[in-house]
């Protein structure tokens, strides 16, 4: 949009899945279904009225609206809460909204990438499968140095890969100095 900020405007996303398939390149289409979730508290002493300015939060079909009109192939399910960089910020994906969009994005025939951005994330990515909400050929995302998610050590890293089911497929980044490293590590890993 104009002002260059994040907007969860239908119409933007529509628009611009059109264009790509008009243009006939064979791309996977991937749409994030992350925003909606954003939560930003007052402040430290006083967390409640929340800060308009950076708070988005919508339901489970509010945030899966653009996915229904414009069917991806696949979109983000960044499974589970967490604290972010910024001081009073919170990325809310809660159990209930987690079940209720995995099992949108089930139904519509688009395939979750699973982001798992700490090890309970990847339990709870478990749950769902365990429970039906996704399919057992899962696909995940194995987010690493996010703050204030998984630390990109090895370590870490390496305990995430192991405790991926061997039925699923999987990726993984770090972000900032470390993109390219965790490229070699993931191909590395399997």
């Amino acid at each position: 949009p104009e002002t260059g900020k994040p907007r969860r405007d239908v119409h933007l996303y529509r628009e611009v899945t059109e264009r790509i398939r008009e243009a006939n390149v064979d791309v996977v289409l991937n749409l994030t279904a992350g925003m909606g979730g954003d939560m930003v508290f007052g402040s430290p002493e006083a967390p409640l009225p929340l800060n308009e300015k950076g708070t988005d939060m919508g339901g489970a079909t509010n945030r899966m609206e653009h996915v229904r009109q414009c069917l991806p192939e696949i979109c983000t399910l960044d499974c589970g809460t967490m604290n972010f960089a910024e001081a009073d910020y919170v990325m809310t994906n809660t159990p209930g909204m987690l079940r209720a969009m995995g099992g949108m994005m089930t139904a519509l025939g688009v395939k979750p990438e699973i982001e798992a951005f700490d090890t309970g994330h990847l339990w709870f990515a478990k749950q769902l499968v365990e429970e039906q909400v996704l399919k057992p050929d899962a696909l995940v995302q194995l987010c690493m140095g996010v703050p204030w998610g998984a630390p990109d050590d090895l370590n870490t890293f390496m305990a995430m890969v192991n405790n991926v089911p061997s039925t699923w497929n999987w990726s993984a980044f770090s972000i900032g100095r470390n993109q390219m490293a965790y490229v070699a590590a993931a191909v590395l890993a399997g």
